[in-house]
């Protein structure tokens, strides 16, 4: 069983939307989505695009606050972000998966919530946070 999240929440996400700072207002006319995944990526050893309400993405993200504590983890709540759908569809058009939890570690997509658990269970994700 595939376990993650797939709500479509766009029309009641600007209910969900917080302040945002200037930059990340126009951060899209600086960068591009697939520009701003990248930088994400790269600049952080464990990335995790998320939603908040989706209990598969709480379980991933408690997953690493509890096995990893001492790995900060970049944590991208989608439904809280003003570009969070545009960012969902880079995200499929760059890895295939539509759905959150969508993991990144050291660079390398590792998947949704089964596949992060997974990679746990196999010892993959300690090698690449080793």
């Amino acid at each position: 069983m595939i376990r993650h999240c797939n709500k479509d929440t766009t029309s009641s996400s600007t209910l969900h939307r917080h302040h945002h700072s200037k930059i990340e207002e126009h951060a899209d006319a600086i960068f591009s989505r697939d520009d701003l995944i990248s930088l994400e990526i790269a600049s952080h050893d464990v990335v995790i695009y998320s939603k908040s309400y989706c209990p598969f993405c709480t379980r991933t993200k408690n997953l690493f606050k509890t096995q990893f504590p001492n790995v900060k983890a970049k944590i991208l709540e989608l439904d809280k972000i003003v570009y969070g759908e545009a960012m969902l569809t880079a995200l499929k058009d760059m890895t295939g998966q539509r759905t959150v939890p969508n993991v990144f570690v050291k660079g390398k997509h590792i998947g949704g919530n089964d596949k992060t658990h997974q990679a746990f269970e196999d010892g993959t994700l300690q090698q690449l946070l080793a």
